[in-house]
This record gives C-alpha cells, sequence and structure tokens, in this order.
C-alpha cells in the first residue's frame, strides 16, 4: 500500500498523491486519482494532520480543475468526483489532528492552517454550487468549533484570528452582494436607480453634519486634504417621497438559495466577533445584508434566510453601539476618526432611507400576518435593529421620512384602544396623506396579546419611541399627537386597573385577550398561572419609566393628561391594598398595585412633574401631602421609596402655606423628627482631631469623621422636607419644641457625617431666627458629650479651618467676609508689606528691587514713587496706631469681662455657702436647742456666782491670796 500512496501506519502518503496528480505520466488517469481520493476520505474520518494540510491544499486546487475538465467527456464521473470533493472539504472542517500540544500555533502548523482557509475561500467562488456550499459551511465550522472546553475556546480565538487575516468577512460580503444583485436585476421600476444616486450624493456630500465629532470630509478627500462642498438642499428631494420596494414574490431556485443559506450563516457567526463586525460594515456587508432583505419582502418569516440576516445586522450594531458608548482613547488622527464614526460604525451606515423603508415593510407584513411565536420573535428582532439604529441622530430625519416612527405609533398605542376605536384610527391612518400605501392595523390577536413576544413588542416600542421623542423636538411632536403618552397613562389608571381584575374574553385559540386592551391586562402580575406574568409587571413599570421622561419632555401635555391626579389615585390605592393586605392575613399573594417596581415608578414620575406650575394647589387639594407622609412613614417601604415620597412632600411644601399647614395638620413635623431621632441613635459622636498638621487620609480614617464618608439620602431628603416645609411657618416652627426637634437636629449635627454639616447649619439658622427658639438652642446640651450648643459650633468651625488647612494669627480673623478662605500671599505682596514697615529708606529699597528687575525709572516717575511710598508708610503707621488702640480697648473690655464674672462666680457662691448654713440651722430640732441654751444659761449663772464670791473673799483679806 505504501507504493500506491499509503504509510506503513494506513494512513495516506500525501507527498505520493498528490505527486500521482503533478506527474505528466499519471495525470490522466482520473479513475486512479478518484480512487486515491475516496481512500484518503475513508482513512481520514477524524480529520487531518497538521502536517498533511499544504498537500490537502494543493489538492483542494488541483481536483476542481479536473471536475471542470471531466464535464464534457463524463458528466456522470463528474458528479462523482464532486461528491469526493465535497466529502475531502467535510473533512477540513473537523479539528486538525495534533502530534504535539503547540504544534498548531507554531509557524509551520500556522501557514498549513492558513493555506487550507486561502483554498476554501476560493472555492466560495467555484461554478459548482454543491462545493461552494460545502465551502461556505467548512468555513462556518472552523469558525465555531463544536467543543466548549478550554482548548475548544482557544482553538476558536485562534480560528477566528486566522478567518481575519485571510478576509474571509470582505469575502463573503462580496458573495452575498453578489447573489443579492443577481436576484434583484429583475426588479427594474426604478426605485433602485433612485436609491443608487442618492447615495452617490450622500456619500460625496456629507449627510451629518451634526454629529459628535465635526468630520465634514469623506475617504478620498481626507487622503488628498480636499474638503467638501456643503450639503444642498436638493440632496434631501431625493429622498423626499416614502420608498417603497417591491414585494412580488421571487422565484429562487434550490441551489440559489443554498448558496445564500450559507454565506448568511457564515456571516452570522463571525459577525459574534467585535474586529469581524467592523471589517464587515468597512466593506459594504451591512448594506448587502439590507440588499438580501429586499428579496425576501414578499414573506419575510417564511425564510431562515431572513432570521440569519437579521441578526447578522443585530450583531453589527451592538458592537458598534458598545465601542461609541465606551470612552475609549482619542483617535490619532483625522483618518481613524472617520474610520470610528463613519466607515466601521453599523448605527451611521444604515441610517440612510433605504434601510429604514426596508424595515419598515418588514415590520408592516409581520404585524399584520406574523400570528406564529417565531414570526412574532423575527419581528422582535427587526424592532430591536431598528431601536439600535434609532441611537444615532442621522436616522431619525430618516424615519419620518419613511413613516417608521408612525408605524410605530400606531402600534404602541392600538393595543389601549378600544376595540371599535381600531377602525378610526385605521381611517385616521390612511387619511394622513393621500398617496399613502400603509396597510391598515392589523388584527389585535397578532400583537396585543398576552404572550410574552407581544409583550415584549410593546416594551421595544416604547423604549424606542421615548429615544426617539426626547432626541428631537419634531419626534416629540408627533408622540404627543399621537396620544402616545394617554396610552401608556393607562397604567396608571385605578379605575382601569379595577376593570383589568374582571375576567378575560377568551377566543378560540385560548389566548387571553383584555377587554380594553393589554395596558389593563398587563397590570396585574400576581397570577402566576396566566402567561407572561412576570413579563406584564416589568412591561407596567416600563410604562411608568416612560411617562416619567415624557412628562419632564412634555409638561404641558402630561398635565393636560391629567397624569399627575392619575399617579397620586395610584399610590393612594397601592396605601389601600398595602392595608387590606396587613389586615387579611389569609392572602396568598401580594396585590399587584403593592409592588415595588410600580410604586417607585409613580413616585418618580411625581418627582419630575410636582414643580410645574399650579401643581402645587392642585395635589395639595387631592390629599397629596397625606398620601405621601403615608407612604413616608411605611416602614415596609424600601428607603428609596421612602426617599421619593419624602422629596415630593418637600417640593409640595415649598413656599406653599396651604400644603405647609396640611403637613402640619397630619403630624408630619414629629414623622420627620422621629426619622432624624433614629438616624442620630445609630451614629456615634464624630472623633476630633486637635492637630492642624493632620494629613486628609489620617482624617479620613476617623470613624464618623470622613469627610468623603457616604450620606444616607433619606436623612438628607428628611432635613430638606423639615427646610421647605417647617422653616419660614411660625405655627409649623411651634410644633418643633414639643417633640424635641430642635434637640434632634443639634444631636443630627454633632454626630452626622461632615458633608451634612452644611445643610443642618442651614435649618439652624433659618429656625434661630424666631425669638421664641432661641432659647431652646442655647439651653441644649449632648447626651453623649455634654458639649453645648455653642462648644459645638465651635468645635465644628476648628474642624473646618484644619480640613481647610487656615491658620488664624493669634486667634484673629483676618478676613470677616471670607474667614476660612486659604490665602498665601505672594512675593509681591511680601515686598510691599515689608516696604510700608520700613523706615525712611523704604523709597530706596524700592528703587533697588526695581533696579533688580532691570527697570529703571525716569526723574519724574522716581519722585511719584516716593511721594506714594511716603504717603503709604504714612497710612499704614496711622493704621497701625489705630489697631493698637483698639486692641487695647478690646483687652480692656475683655480683662474687665473676666473680672466681673468671677466676681460674680465668687458673689454667687458666698451666697450659696449662707443659704446652706440657714438650711442647715433651719433643719435642727427646737427641743435639742432649748436645752443647750438652758445650758448655757447655767454655765453662765454658775461662771458669774463664782466671780462674785471671789470677789468679796478679796475685799474682806486685802492681803490674803487670790485662788482661782
Amino acid at each position: 500500500m505504501a507504493g500506491q500512496g499509503f504509510a506503513a501506519d494506513d494512513r495516506p502518503d500525501f507527498p505520493k498523491i498528490l505527486e500521482f496528480f503533478t506527474d505528466p505520466r499519471t495525470e490522466d488517469l482520473q479513475a486512479r486519482q478518484h480512487a486515491l481520493l475516496k481512500r484518503v476520505v475513508q482513512k481520514c474520518q477524524r480529520g487531518f494532520r497538521l502536517r498533511e494540510l499544504p498537500v490537502v491544499a494543493e489538492l483542494l486546487d488541483i481536483v476542481p480543475k479536473r471536475i471542470e475538465g471531466l464535464i464534457e467527456k463524463d458528466a456522470e464521473e463528474s458528479e462523482e468526483l464532486e461528491r469526493t470533493l465535497c466529502n475531502i472539504i467535510r473533512i477540513t472542517a473537523r479539528p486538525n489532528l495534533r502530534q504535539k500540544a503547540n504544534e498548531e500555533l507554531l509557524a509551520p502548523g500556522l501557514k498549513a492552517a492558513a493555506q487550507i482557509l486561502e483554498q476554501l475561500l476560493r472555492l466560495q467562488s467555484s461554478t459548482s454550487v454543491r462545493v461552494a456550499v460545502e465551502a461556505t459551511r467548512a468555513l462556518t465550522a472552523i469558525a465555531t468549533p463544536e467543543d466548549t472546553s478550554a482548548a475548544g475556546k482557544a482553538q476558536k480565538k485562534l480560528n477566528r484570528k486566522l478567518l481575519l487575516e485571510a478576509n474571509a468577512v470582505q469575502a463573503t460580503c462580496a458573495k452575498v452582494e453578489e447573489n443579492a444583485n443577481i436576484i434583484l436585476a429583475i426588479d427594474d421600476d426604478g426605485t433602485e436607480r433612485k436609491v443608487f444616486d442618492a447615495r452617490a450624493t450622500v456619500d460625496f456630500i456629507d449627510a451629518d453634519t451634526s454629529d459628535d465629532e465635526d468630520v465634514t470630509m469623506s475617504r478620498s478627500s481626507s487622503r488628498g486634504g480636499r474638503r467638501r462642498k456643503p450639503r444642498s438642499a436638493k440632496t434631501d428631494a431625493l429622498f423626499s417621497d416614502v420608498l417603497s420596494y417591491s414585494t412580488h414574490k421571487r422565484t429562487l431556485e434550490y441551489a440559489q438559495s443554498q448558496v445564500l443559506r450559507s454565506l448568511v450563516h457564515l456571516l452570522r457567526e463571525l459577525s459574534t466577533d467585535a474586529q469581524s463586525s467592523f471589517d464587515l460594515v468597512e466593506c459594504g456587508g451591512a448594506r448587502a445584508c439590507v440588499k438580501l432583505l429586499r428579496c425576501y419582502l414578499h414573506d419575510p418569516a417564511a425564510s431562515d434566510v431572513v432570521h440569519a440576516t437579521v441578526e447578522i445586522l443585530w450583531n453589527v450594531l451592538e458592537h458598534c453601539h458598545d465601542v461609541t458608548d465606551v470612552a475609549g482613547p482619542p483617535a490619532a488622527s483625522r483618518t481613524k476618526l472617520l474610520s470610528r464614526r463613519r466607515f466601521t460604525s453599523a448605527m451611521y451606515q444604515l441610517s440612510d432611507d433605504a434601510t429604514i423603508a426596508v424595515l419598515r415593510q418588514i415590520l408592516q407584513h409581520l404585524f399584520l400576518t406574523g400570528h406564529k411565536a417565531d414570526d412574532k420573535r423575527l419581528r422582535n428582532e427587526v424592532l430591536i435593529v431598528c431601536s439600535l439604529i434609532a441611537s444615532h441622530r442621522k436616522s431619525h430625519a430618516a424615519f419620518r421620512r419613511q413613516r417608521l416612527i408612525h408605524l410605530l405609533l400606531d402600534y404602541a398605542c392600538a393595543a389601549e384602544l378600544p376595540e371599535d376605536a381600531i377602525e378610526v384610527r385605521t381611517q385616521a391612518t390612511q387619511s394622513r396623506d393621500p398617496r399613502s400605501t400603509e396597510p391598515p392595523l392589523a388584527d389585535r390577536h397578532t400583537f396585543a396579546t398576552s404572550s410574552n413576544e407581544d409583550l415584549e413588542t410593546k416594551r421595544i416600542l416604547w423604549s424606542m419611541l421615548s429615544d426617539l421623542g426626547r432626541a428631537e423636538e419634531e419626534n416629540l411632536k408627533l408622540v404627543v399627537e399621537a396620544d402616545f403618552m394617554g396610552a401608556l397613562l393607562m397604567y396608571l389608571d385605578v379605575e382601569a386597573l379595577d376593570a383589568a381584575d374582571e375576567p378575560e374574553e377568551w377566543d378560540d385559540d385560548e389566548t387571553a385577550v383584555s377587554r380594553h386592551g393589554l395596558g389593563e391586562r398587563a397590570a396585574d402580575p400576581g397570577h402566576p398561572e396566566e402567561p407572561g406574568a412576570d413579563e406584564a409587571a416589568c412591561l407596567t413599570a416600563a410604562g411608568h419609566g416612560r411617562v416619567v421622561e415624557f412628562g419632564a419632555a412634555a409638561p404641558a401635555a402630561f398635565q393636560k393628561l391629567q397624569g399627575h391626579i392619575l399617579a397620586l389615585r395610584f399610590l393612594d390605592a397601592c396605601d389601600e391594598g398595602n392595608d387590606e393586605a396587613t389586615q387579611n392575613t389569609n392572602a396568598t399573594r401580594p396585590s399587584a398595585r403593592s409592588a415595588d417596581g410600580l410604586v417607585r415608578g409613580a413616585l418618580m414620575l411625581l418627582i419630575s412633574v410636582v414643580g410645574l406650575p399650579g401643581l402645587q394647589n392642585e395635589l395639595g387639594n387631592l390629599d397629596g401631602v397625606e398620601i405621601m407622609l403615608k407612604r413616608f412613614a411605611d416602614s415596609r417601604a424600601g428607603a428609596n421609596m421612602r426617599n421619593d415620597a419624602v422629596m415630593i412632600l418637600a417640593k409640595l411644601c415649598e413656599n406653599h402655606e396651604d400644603n405647609q399647614a396640611r403637613l402640619r395638620r397630619a403630624h408630619g413635623v414629629s414623622l420627620l423628627i422621629q426619622e432624624i431621632d433614629a438616624y442620630v441613635k445609630r451614629r456615634v459622636p464624630v472623633t476630633r482631631s486637635r492637630h492642624k498638621n493632620l494629613s486628609e487620609a489620617a482624617r479620613d480614617a476617623m470613624p464618623s469623621s470622613s469627610s468623603a464618608e457616604k450620606v444616607d439620602p433619606l436623612i438628607v431628603g428628611v432635613l430638606d422636607c423639615l427646610w421647605h416645609g417647617v422653616v419660614g411657618n411660625r405655627r409649623s416652627e411651634a410644633r418643633l419644641p414639643p417633640v424635641d426637634g430642635l434637640d434632634a437636629l443639634l444631636a443630627l449635627l454633632e454626630v452626622g457625617p461632615r458633608l451634612m454639616r452644611l445643610q443642618v447649619c442651614g435649618v439652624l439658622a433659618d429656625l434661630a431666627r424666631n425669638p421664641k427658639l432661641i432659647s431652646y438652642i442655647r439651653g441644649w446640651r449632648s447626651d453623649k458629650t455634654m458639649r453645648s450648643t455653642c462648644q459645638l459650633l465651635a468645635h465644628a468651625w476648628e474642624d473646618e479651618e484644619i480640613r481647610l488647612g487656615c491658620d488664624r494669627d493669634r486667634g484673629v480673623l483676618s478676613d470677616t467676609a471670607q474667614p476660612l478662605r486659604k490665602k498665601k500671599p505672594s512675593q509681591k505682596e511680601e515686598k510691599i508689606i515689608t516696604t510700608i514697615a520700613g523706615d525712611s529708606s523704604d523709597s530706596d529699597e524700592e528703587l533697588t528691587v526695581l533696579a533688580t528687575a532691570g527697570v529703571k525709572p525716569v526723574a519724574a516717575d522716581r519722585t511719584l514713587l516716593d511721594f506714594n511710598i511716603g504717603a503709604s508708610v504714612s497710612l499704614a503707621e496711622k493704621t497701625k496706631a489705630d489697631q493698637e488702640v483698639l486692641a487695647g480697648e478690646r483687652k480692656a473690655e475683655e480683662k474687665a469681662g473676666e473680672e466681673s464674672f468671677f466676681g460674680s462666680i465668687l458673689n454667687q457662691r458666698d451666697q450659696e455657702i449662707k443659704q446652706l448654713i440657714i438650711k442647715r440651722d433651719a433643719l435642727r430640732p427646737k427641743r435639742k436647742l432649748l436645752e443647750r441654751q438652758a445650758a448655757q444659761e447655767a454655765a453662765a449663772l454658775e461662771e458669774g456666782m463664782n466671780k462674785r464670791h471671789l470677789t468679796n473673799a478679796a475685799s474682806l483679806h486685802p492681803y490674803a491670796p487670790v485662788v482661782a
């Protein structure tokens, strides 16, 4: 066997096989050659070795030529040889056999793999459809190995790199465009020529003059340095009418459809890589895919080619969108900038009228005839592609010109309409433009059921219309005119939500359809047995989010539709539902209206619109303050929802006495103070540092003293509500002392983060304007550190000085207007100070400084300098004398005040001692006092008698000694 082309290990001897094909003596032995190829297929089922690939590449180049030579001589033998060649191509798609662990990473292995890929790409253009399809499928298998392990992923990465180097993307895109042009050649209604002319003009004259970067040069002009002419109004006239491509059924041969299918599947796999996507866009592959979609406009859902093509567009747009959003390094040159923003940007390339028109026609067909789940999934993918294109500003005008935004608005609002309003909407759609060829609205069962696909359709529609409406004023006007905001507000209508709880009507195919549309049906996500329950809750939350965006963008329309009233009623109904759920202990599931996501959406909506003119009065009269207080006082709610509620309260009460009175009557002041007390109890006093040279990092390391500490948004909102709803209203301020409100604020100043001190001090400063509250502020002492209010404020001032690095010279503030401003005197200022403080030789010193600087004044300037310097010295001496007088008076006042202070302390001490003596004497028993007085009197009487006796004895014996 070795002599016939097979080695001793039963593997084919590929060099001898190649010699057998190329030797002039054996090149005509076609039967023997075919037999050798069959044996190769039989013995190499598991794959080729890397060292065998160069010979296999040579065979892939020789065998197709032999097949072409046999077609006229022996067609049957030619077909058999073609099948054998296809089997060899299939084997090349399998993983190569390695004899070393890193054999495919070495230079010979990489070169062999590159040769195989090059031959497969050549076979894509083979005249044999079977060979072309097999070669394309082999490339697809090489791009996506079946092995999902770590080694398989590494092999996939290597194969993708080799495919990029072999320009597989460019070759495949060229084949796709070639086949699409062949199919579209029969469509000669003038539309294609019009689009071609318009594109040529737009490519020459920059169509997008409002992009992020001011790039106004084409590829050729950027290389040559020649700027393009400004775009004229004639360019827009080329696309002034709505494009409508032919939807006649095209008869495709089976072989041609197989070629397209294999090419599109290969592009789909390659487009999952970012760099391959950029190459695909740059070589025109995205527009080739749009051309391919035109071939299937008669029935887009019937062919998997459309599914794969839409997925390709999705991949390239997503990669482009990710690169655009990520803040990468700036472009190194203008060429790279153009490449990033123009030539490799799928969003820019697909933002033309032709692409938008094709997508519009596909969506129309899918909305009208897409009953199956696969059809609806394809419709959602097309909508995602449209949403990615809509993220580029260049496409917004095309959306309007090709009436795609009108189509989106029709189906975004139709599900919420009653059944009898569909006909009215259809008539309005047809009457917008007499030349319009738009079909009537589709049956409700194709887009407004409760299936997951239809709910996803609605979510994508809302998101896309929101982006379009917020981007341009013209789009927002169309959105408002289409009553899209009214359809979204139905998800906040409490009456509609109650109607949704009623039993639904069921049609023949057991698909639930709400009586008033999907909007009400989707509002109850609590039934797990219904299809799309979770998706419906997400849809309702998404509706709230879109209302928030449109409410801020079009406040007049929102107020006209009474959206604020619906949102307030929705929150009130949620509170009632929570109360009922709390009382009913046998409840098996929570109410849908108590879902946190829906409540948060309604709160965010009110936050965005509560500041509109006139809404404070209206919401206050509708018990808005009481509803927000109830939402704030709900301990089961999350911190975010409570924060939103207190923010709404602050905006409702800002400069509005009636709402402030409502807040006071609803015990809102005590609720706010209770929240501050609860926050203070969780904190510890701020650690103070008396060292001014301490670094910022060391101060931040101290507990509760870091300037980078995060602030609780809820407590910030509570302080803001106090500032706007209580401070400034004397009747509301009178409610603070009974609930220890001032104590809570001072305690918060002591233990709160440093970032909150400014806000707390602002509230206290405004409260100090009330004379009745001054005594409460002065009499406060900390429960944790026993500091008084003055000490607390002084410590806060010192902490701020340390943080800013300010230093007071001997405790004196140098600048009362900006006492905490850190000033570093310049050298020039130091020279001036030195000069002013000098003697009569200051003029000479200043002249010396000028001479050092190279300035030589003339005689007149020197005289003027002497005069000005003398005047400055006199003024400085007078100012210094005045300061000394003032300092002496201040010291005398301080000394007198100190003596008076200590004197009052001594006087108070003496009075306290006297009071203690009097009190002690008053507490002694009277019986003991009388006995003590009697004993004292008896002792005094006896002493008197003794003295009298001694006196008498002395008078009788004058010379006798006196005995004491």
